[in-house]
């Protein structure tokens, strides 16, 4: 049984118990299982999201909030390409995860990360700069 499943069927175990514990409708979001994480990669998407929001100098909850400066859209850009592309999360996933957006803003988020990364030099900076941190941590993580 893959681990996904196993963590579905232990929370809905849980579910009925505090449901019936409590008389209660109990609904548990399941979108934060474990994912398809390279063995290669020690770092978790939930990390390298804080290593975005490190490295651009942004607060985490800045980024799943509705504010829509140019640093804090770049950000969400950026990790929506490298959620989809390296983590391979859902489209729904990674809206969910940023302020309950819909997928299609994820879609275009991404679309508009690849325009910016053929003619933005600024923001080709910043994906290397986030780049390096990313790599020199994952390599750190492989050494310890």
């Amino acid at each position: 049984m893959e681990i996904n499943e196993i963590i579905k069927e232990k929370m809905g175990i849980i579910e009925k118990e505090y449901a019936a514990k409590y008389n209660v409708r109990v609904c548990i979001d399941y979108t934060y299982t474990i994912d398809n994480i390279d063995n290669d990669c020690p770092i978790t998407p939930f990390e390298f999201i804080d290593i975005v929001a490190f490295v651009l100098g942004i607060s985490k909850d800045l980024l799943k909030s509705k504010i829509r400066t140019n640093e804090l859209v770049d950000a969400r850009f950026i990790c929506f390409e490298k959620l989809y592309n390296f983590y391979n999360w859902p489209l729904a996933k990674i809206g969910k995860y940023f302020g309950n957006r819909h997928h299609a803003t994820v879609i275009h988020g991404k679309t508009l990360f690849d325009n910016l990364m053929k003619s933005d030099k600024k923001f080709i900076a910043k994906v290397q700069k986030i780049e390096k941190h990313f790599e020199n941590l994952k390599t750190l993580n492989k050494q310890q």
